[in-house]
């Protein structure tokens, strides 16, 4: 998965990537996250937390 290049990484600390397969999207919140889940359009996608963010834009989950 390769992540777009965000400013302000540290802003992004608590939200969630998806990954839809081709591509993925940063800062999702958990109620965007959870109505994706509801539609059968986006039974594929995979969701991470963002728990660390570094001042060069590298993001880590747990």
């Amino acid at each position: 998965m390769k992540l777009p290049k965000v400013d302000n990484s540290d802003k992004y600390v608590g939200l969630y990537v998806v990954d839809f397969g081709d591509q993925c999207s940063v800062g999702y919140t958990a109620e965007e996250v959870a109505t994706l889940l509801e539609s059968e359009k986006f039974t594929d996608v995979h969701v991470y937390k963002i728990y660390r963010a570094q001042p060069d834009g590298q993001m880590g989950q747990n």
